[in-house]
């Protein structure tokens, strides 16, 4: 799923530090395609991406000045806070602007009808960002937050459970925890992992939902109850994360270097409620929702092939890999129905990854269970031999897709892939 801008404005929040122009290098692209990416790229990415997003804010705040009401007050008085801690510690600031949740937001708040391009709703929750963003910057403040139901968020923090009978204004003095008066506070909790070369620690982001265009199963209205996660569903995820940590790292280094690096949350969903067993929101850098699996290696798989549709849909802002994305025409192997371009790219490059995953991992004392690696690895050299039929890739795609194929094809029996064409 994939959320693009109609219209641009002027940036209000400078990116901090240097601001050079983004763009991947040959050698870059190259690495990316024949997954050995080069360290440069993972920061690459993540700038890009920051870019975007005070790109869709400074689209979002322009369209929203003149407007009156308390939506757009929020939004105002989250800006205003923003500034001040971007002030105090740009890198703070910059996080936040990176946020899997900032990301996803300020899309559906950039991105609308053409003639409603920011809805009053989604728009008040900058406001929820900024207190985040001030009580990690130890800043003062007092402000109104919105709800989510009977919650109010703070992204990557945790939320308040209480009463939607009067505004929720948040108190924070500089030091320890924020307040809201009459609410009972729940922290997010954190998937671990220790490996040798330090430890891996990210958000299990079962927090009622901030606006996106995540395919919810559930709309959030003004009476829903949240509840988290019960604790032994937590404990399980811990358990089968920790090890699906150990062995991609074991198993695929080259591809566990950029993954414990890039990742920032995982998003659980209900087996019996959410349609897809894993999923990426393009506008979510760094975050996977994920049914539980029933082992470590299925978690392992599930976060290498999200991480790549991470990695590719920011790759593809930066450098376009499609010229021409047509119609929904193209024969998939993983899908029954026919694909675009795009989203045929998209299935190459995560199964590409899995499948060396799949192949390195039969026989690891860790795996078990393992899925022969041999038919999606024939699935990814049909599916890349039909995008280099096409008309439908640029000079750029075209070799990335013909590295791909490469690399696909020297994975039959574990070697290094070529690096040029």
């Amino acid at each position: 799923m994939t959320v693009t801008s109609r219209r641009a404005g002027k940036q209000r929040i400078r990116a901090t530090g240097r601001n050079p122009v983004l763009d991947v290098t040959g050698p870059e692209l190259d690495t990316l395609a024949t997954l050995s990416d080069l360290p440069s790229v993972l920061p690459l990415l993540q700038r890009a991406r920051v870019s975007r997003n005070l790109a869709f804010l400074a689209a979002v705040l322009r369209d929203g000045e003149g407007e009156d009401g308390d939506r757009h007050r929020l939004a105002r008085d989250g800006f205003d806070l923003l500034v001040a801690v971007q002030r105090r510690d740009p890198e703070i600031a910059r996080e936040i602007f990176q946020h899997p949740r900032f990301g996803a937001w300020v899309a559906v708040c950039a991105v609308g009808g053409d003639d409603d391009l920011v809805s009053d709703e989604p728009v008040a929750h900058l406001a929820s960002f900024a207190a985040a963003a001030a009580v990690r910057a130890g800043l003062t403040f007092e402000m109104e937050l919105p709800r989510v139901g009977d919650a109010v968020v703070l992204p990557g923090l945790g939320c308040w459970i209480g009463p939607a009978t009067a505004p929720a204004r948040v108190r924070h003095d500089g030091n320890g925890a924020a307040t809201l008066d009459g609410y009972r506070w729940t922290s997010i909790r954190r998937l671990t992992a220790r490996l040798p070369g330090g430890a891996v620690d990210i958000e299990f982001d079962d927090l009622p939902p901030t606006p996106s265009a995540w395919p919810e199963v559930d709309t959030v209205g003004r009476d829903a109850r949240w509840t988290p996660w019960k604790d032994a569903e937590f404990e399980a995820w811990q358990r089968v994360f920790g090890e699906a940590v150990e062995l991609l790292v074991a198993v695929v280094p080259e591809l566990a270097d950029p993954l414990i690096r890039g990742i920032r949350a995982v998003l659980p969903r209900a087996g019996d409620s959410y349609p897809f067993v894993t999923s990426t929101l393009a506008d979510s850098f760094g975050a996977a929702a994920m049914v539980l699996p029933a082992d470590a290696l299925r978690v392992a798989a599930g976060l290498l092939h999200e991480f790549q549709h991470s990695k590719l849909s920011v790759l593809m802002e930066v450098r376009p890999l499609i010229a021409v994305e047509g119609p929904a025409d193209l024969p998939s192997p993983w899908r029954r129905e026919l694909r675009p371009a795009s989203a045929l790219l998209h299935g190459i490059y995560a199964h590409l990854a899995v499948s060396r995953f799949l192949r390195l991992a039969a026989g690891h004392p860790g795996a078990v269970a393992v899925p022969d690696a041999e038919p999606v690895r024939r699935q990814t050299l049909a599916g890349c031999d039909t995008l280099l039929d096409s008309d439908r890739l640029t000079p750029a795609g075209r070799r990335f897709v013909t590295l791909m194929r490469h690399t696909a094809v020297a994975d039959s029996d574990g070697r290094a892939a070529a690096q040029t064409v």
